[in-house]
């Protein structure tokens, strides 16, 4: 055994510094390939700064997302995966995390590629934890000249500002010298966005191959593409508390504590829940929660977020078909250092809260959730089937947009329609997403309805080319929550719905002397309710007369779907209310009439009141 004298130790320790710093310096470290998938595990966790990064984990490689519901995110650490098995090894970090001021000493290292995966929120707006970021690089002005970077974008092409959180960092970024490596990537919700990743995935790896971000430009793939990321952990002790739904904080629902928001959401009690249709096939519901206590400040235009669960139903059929103990706890911990993310979904659990509160049954399966499948089907033609339904190419896109899209199948159908799959419960649990919130424009006035929060929702129920019945997730349990009843219906506590507020631009104007126009269909008139009943109450309250209102309202029948007829009917005849009406079928000649024929009626009074009253003008639904 050696003896080492107090001077030796820190002579050796300066030699390891002194290492690393010349290792540094002269660009030695380029992004790591050839590595195998069991190499060093630190948590990224502890991750203070990305030099800290380089040197730790001596990777080049950092993927940063930015995410709202959880989509962002779960793209993220599958490209994190897809990446580790093609030998490189990226740090996969939430950008909320990290101090963006570093990213000029980034910019310095040689063959280093900074890659953002970013969802675009409400009305072109980062998400909460991009916020800063964005800021940060709209008021930066050191140069990122030497930067590589990518930049992938999740959007909605339904909404005006389709991607514009994407399309404006990669604008800034190029604006601050970075180098941009691909053209930026723009998902879109409803048009297969898993596939114009992949595709983006694919081009992304070809071009760090061809700008020689590797060693060689040369790359080695892993015999197993499908990492495990968690695994089972056994319980620190019998009498360690368990999840019960809560989306962040153990024990958050037992005892609610101020603030409220989406980690800590607000457990509301269910007080009315009526139809608001008076025929027809349809429904559309008006429900009333009470939020007293929660101290909550929003406006007439603002959204509520539902943390909605899956139907016990679905929750039994998938138990049955992967024969699962639903009171068994579950307890996943990540074994990859590089995935920020401790657990797949809270843990530790029953299987039935998993499978009840956090992961996603009823959406549509995922390509890549189909190519794993497909590894794990005994019979060879379920396993070609799989294969190509996720194999991302014209044709099978096709297939899939019928056989899944439009056929409105989940993974529970998938599993029953090919038997010979088998794959591990927890595995299973690990590649399904989790359930997102479902967002709700608010129908009450806080100025009037004080404690009540009103919402307006339509119940959706539609029939399949396979003639099947799909109902929406959220909206299917909202429909059958009775007040005073808990969920099962057969104990005596009460329903609590579990809720958060979200901002929005979509307000009334700050003074009441200025006139809106308000455009809406069906649900759409829910947040112009509100815009009504906060006037009125205003005009009740202070004694004054606000500035003209007008509705242009449209539905299928008077008779049928005319929401909120009583209320309307009434401002309109105190003349709070200019009301102009389009039922599409009660014409009497069959020419159907909608809210623009109404419009075109009145088009010299609204461009009156546009051009020379700068009335505001909004459009919902």
């Amino acid at each position: 055994m050696v003896n080492l004298s107090l001077v030796d130790l820190v002579c050796c320790f300066l030699a390891v510094l002194l290492f690393f710093y010349v290792r540094f310096k002269r660009g030695a470290l380029v992004i790591s390939a050839r590595r195998s998938p069991e190499a060093t595990r630190l948590r990224t966790s502890n991750i203070k700064t990305f030099m800290e990064g380089v040197i730790q984990h001596n990777t080049r490689l950092f993927l940063f997302y930015g995410s709202q519901t959880g989509t962002a995110e779960h793209l993220a650490i599958g490209l994190h995966s897809f990446f580790f098995y093609q030998g490189l090894c990226p740090l996969l970090l939430n950008i909320a995390a990290c101090d963006m001021a570093e990213l000029n000493k980034l910019a310095r290292a040689p063959n280093l590629l900074a890659i953002f995966i970013l969802a675009t929120h409400g009305h072109g707006e980062p998400t909460d934890d991009a916020r800063e970021f964005v800021e940060h690089l709209r008021q930066r002005t050191t140069k990122l000249t030497e930067l590589h970077f990518a930049v992938f974008g999740l959007g909605n092409s339904a909404y005006e500002q389709f991607n514009a959180c994407a399309i404006l960092v990669d604008r800034l970024l190029r604006r601050l010298g970075g180098i941009r490596l691909i053209e930026v990537g723009l998902g879109d919700e409803l048009n297969n966005m898993e596939g114009t990743f992949l595709t983006w995935q694919a081009s992304l790896l070809e071009a760090i191959t061809q700008n020689c971000l590797v060693p060689d430009g040369k790359l080695q793939t892993f015999t197993n593409p499908m990492r495990r990321v968690y695994k089972p952990a056994p319980l620190q002790s019998k009498y360690t508390k368990l999840f019960t739904g809560e989306p962040y904080s153990l024990g958050s629902y037992e005892r609610q504590t101020k603030p409220f928001g989406a980690k800590n959401p607000f457990l509301a009690r269910v007080q009315v829940n009526r139809e608001l249709h008076t025929g027809g096939t349809r429904s559309c519901r008006h429900i009333e929660l009470d939020i007293s206590g929660g101290d909550f400040h929003y406006k007439p235009g603002d959204h509520v977020a539902i943390l909605p669960r899956n139907p016990d139903t679905l929750v039994l059929r998938f138990s049955e078909l992967l024969d699962i103990d639903l009171n068994q706890v579950v307890n996943l911990e990540c074994v990859d250092e590089r995935n920020p993310r401790t657990h797949p979904f809270p843990c530790p659990c029953t299987y039935r809260t998993a499978l009840t509160h956090y992961v996603d049954l009823s959406g549509p399966p995922r390509l890549q959730l189909l190519t794993i499948l497909s590894a794990h089907a005994t019979d060879a033609e379920h396993a070609r089937q799989l294969r190509y339904l996720g194999s991302n190419t014209p044709e099978s896109n096709e297939y899939y947009s019928h056989w899944v899209l439009e056929e409105r199948r989940n993974v529970v159908d998938v599993i029953v329609e090919f038997p010979s799959v088998r794959i591990s419960v927890d595995y299973l649990l690990e590649l399904l997403p989790r359930i997102k919130p479902r967002f709700y424009s608010i129908s009450s006035s806080p100025l009037r309805d004080s404690n009540r929060l009103h919402l307006t929702v339509a119940i959706v129920a539609e029939q399949t080319p396979n003639g099947s019945t799909f109902k929406g997730l959220t909206t299917q349990w909202l429909e059958a929550l009775v007040p005073g009843k808990s969920a099962d219906r057969s104990k005596g506590s009460p329903i609590l719905l579990p809720i958060y507020f979200e901002t929005s631009s979509f307000h009334l104007p700050r003074s009441h002397n200025i006139s809106v126009i308000m455009v809406a269909a069906g649900t759409g008139l829910a947040p112009f309710r509100s815009f009504i009943r906060e006037r009125l109450e205003q005009t009740r309250i202070n004694s004054f007369k606000s500035a003209r209102m007008l509705l242009f309202f449209g539905c299928r029948h008077e008779a049928e779907d005319f929401l909120y007829a009583e209320e309307l009917l009434a401002a309109r005849n105190a003349d709070l209310l200019e009301l102009h009406l389009a039922f599409s079928r009660d014409s009497p000649n069959e020419a159907k009439v909608y809210v623009q024929h109404r419009m075109l009626e009145a088009a010299g009074e609204i461009w009156h009141l546009l051009d020379e009253c700068n009335a505001h003008f909004y459009v919902c639904g």
